[in-house]
């Protein structure tokens, strides 16, 4: 027993040496990681200038980061979550012979069923904000897991001389059915420990995941496959309130300021090569029947002969070792940002932390400023005032001491001059240059930028072409870092397992996301610039067929283009209603002309009949004359 107890320790420090040497590696990317999520709760970290957020000064934090990250967040998973599910495809291997050949489709819908029954939707979500926020996303496929699902059953209560059917004695009764399914989960970075030489988790030496265990936990692997009972007995009879001995450091941050812990056993599963030589006398001391097969060690000696396996140690005691085949390790990862010739990726908070403190820096002295320059302040002396240093309110009147000649040797206004102007200049570049350095511009969220120079829709349309681009480069990283890696895994799993032989065929996996953004995002954005190309030319309006554009930008937004484009029989409604309005204008119109030309002929007649008197009238004064003159003869 104690030898074989050896044997297991020496097993176990040979991970905990790569455990810690592993936590060593990555210490400087903790600290990266931690500014992340500081920014992203907006905690204080960094500063701009001397004696920033003290005292009085302004503790503003300019949630920057937060936002950028969220809305990157969004549009990834509203582009490749279409309809809550994972977007893949299964085709039939072009190489399979045609008599062989099955179609995907029974594959195709077990795969979706499985990941419904995991809610990879919800695991898929997490990844991404991992990826925005930390720079990259760890996925663990397939898991295991048991679900209980709930089945209603019709059973007849009617009584032995009624028939059975009677619905009104018809009662649905609840069976409970304990089904295991795999699946895929989220793994946080923090519990995730690589080898730093190598990018591709498959390809290093090897994959530590560690997890925080409670008694209950462990327990539950008594009586799973493969797990060794006794082992797991021993580390319950040593387990108590000052087991947990984990640096909290590198645990989450959730994890890190908890008073009273109930998961205090660390849980470390290792995945990787591990030299022969520690495995041979372990096999043999606790029987081959006790892993999953002969290893068949030989030379043990030789430097560089490993074995792929799979160990689990619990408080340094191991509890499960079986082999694993090479390149089958059930972990992957995605980078938001390749770095090239390295083994970590760069995220939104990675390229905003800089941004981050001046917009921090800047807006606290903006509201620093406010605050002397919209303040009253006074500089004097109080001996000048008969009762010492005064208290200033609205209709104060002081008394000066009689040395005093002038009030303004008594007391004098400081000015502070507002220059909050400036500041907010130098505010809005540094939200330019965020964002540049992300590449993602408020205008593909949806939101209008006040600028002095207003942009032109050329400007616009290339910033958001570039988004695009940028976007679609995350999302292929998703496609082949995740959803490729989760369906190849499922679909081994399904074709190793007994039953279901009618669906079991050669497929070939395809990951479908950005598929998804080229037919979501840039093929609306093809047809946006096809469309304003359109209307700007009246000779191409004349050539061109208008509403599928329409229709195809609505599909685009998962919107039914009949709900806000008119049917034919509304147009023609509308056409019968604006011609009838047109009609009315015109009899309108008619009507104003009768009545001007009537109101002009009324006044030729006035003036006619006026001039017609005025003719009488010269008539009448000249007989008179005449009359005059021969009477005066």
């Amino acid at each position: 027993m104690a030898k074989s107890e050896g044997l297991s320790n020496r097993i176990s420090e040979f991970i905990n040496e790569l455990y810690k040497a592993w936590r060593q590696d990555r210490k400087t990317r903790e600290s990266q990681w931690n500014k992340a999520i500081d920014a992203f709760l907006g905690n204080l970290d960094g500063y701009w200038k001397p004696d920033e957020a003290e005292g009085w000064r302004s503790d503003y934090f300019a949630m920057l980061i937060k936002t950028k990250v969220v809305s990157a967040y969004a549009i990834v998973c509203d582009t490749i979550l279409q309809g809550g599910e994972i977007p893949f495809d299964l085709n039939i291997d072009p190489d399979e012979p045609e008599e062989l050949r099955v179609f995907p489709e029974g594959m195709r819908k077990k795969i979706r069923r499985q990941l419904l029954d995991c809610k990879a939707d919800r695991e898929l979500m997490n990844i991404i904000l991992s990826m925005a926020l930390y720079g990259k996303g760890i996925v663990k496929c397939p898991v295991v897991n048991t679900y209980t699902k709930i089945r209603y059953e019709p059973v007849s209560f009617a009584p032995p001389f009624m028939m059975a059917n009677q619905n009104q004695f018809v009662r649905f009764i609840p069976r409970f059915e304990i089904v295991s399914s795999p699946g895929m989960e989220y793994v946080s970075v923090w519990n995730i420990f690589s080898d730093p030489e190598e990018d591709n988790l498959q390809d290093g030496y090897g994959i530590i995941h560690r997890e925080m265990y409670s008694a209950y936990d462990l327990r539950k692997l008594i009586n799973a496959p493969f797990f060794n009972k006794r082992a797991i007995k021993k580390v319950l009879s040593e387990v108590n309130s000052n087991t947990f001995t984990e640096d909290v450091s590198s645990l989450p941050p959730s994890l890190r300021e908890i008073a009273k812990r109930n998961k205090v056993i660390q849980y470390l599963e290792y995945w990787g090569r591990i030299p022969k030589k520690l495995l041979s006398d372990y096999t043999r001391k606790n029987g081959v029947n006790s892993l999953a097969r002969d290893f068949g060690f030989n030379d043990t000696d030789i430097e560089g002969n490993e074995f792929e396996g799979h160990i689990c140690i619990a408080n340094g005691e191991v509890i499960r070792l079986t082999d694993n085949p090479v390149g089958y390790r059930p972990y992957s990862q995605a980078f938001w940002e390749v770095v090239l010739d390295s083994s970590d990726g760069r995220s939104i908070a990675d390229n905003l932390e800089h941004d981050q403190k001046m917009s921090n820096g800047i807006m606290r002295a903006i509201i620093d400023n406010l605050r002397l320059a919209g303040n009253v302040m006074f500089a004097g002396k109080s001996e000048a005032f008969v009762e010492g240093k005064p208290k200033f309110k609205p209709g104060f009147l002081g008394e000066l001491s009689a040395e005093v000649d002038d009030v303004r040797q008594a007391i004098q206004q400081i000015v502070v001059n507002d220059v909050s102007q400036g500041l907010l200049a130098v505010w809005g570049v540094i939200q330019r240059l965020a964002d540049e350095n992300t590449n993602l511009p408020k205008i593909i969220s949806g939101e209008t930028v006040t600028q002095k120079k207003q942009e032109t829709a050329f400007e616009i349309d290339q910033r958001m072409q570039n988004a695009g681009k940028y976007l679609g480069s995350v999302i292929r990283n998703i496609d082949e870092g995740i959803i490729e890696p989760v369906i190849t895994h499922l679909y081994h799993y399904n074709m190793i397992q007994p039953g279901n032989e009618e669906i079991k065929g050669n497929f070939v996996v395809n990951a479908t996301g950005f598929n998804s953004f080229q037919n979501r995002f840039l093929r609306t954005q093809s047809i946006k610039q096809t469309l304003a190309l359109v209307l700007s030319h009246p000779s191409l309006t004349a050539e061109a067929r208008i509403r599928p554009h329409l229709e195809e930008i609505y599909k685009s937004l998962d919107l039914k283009p009949e709900t806000f484009l008119k049917s034919e029989e509304e147009k023609s409604r509308d056409q019968q209603m604006a011609l009838q309005q047109q009609m009315q204008m015109m009899q309108i119109a008619q009507q104003k002309e009768v009545a001007k030309i009537q109101r002009e002929l009324a006044d030729m007649k006035k003036k006619l009949s006026e001039a017609l008197m005025y003719a009488e009238k010269a008539k009448t004064e000249k007989a008179k004359q005449l009359v005059g003159v021969v009477g005066g003869r």
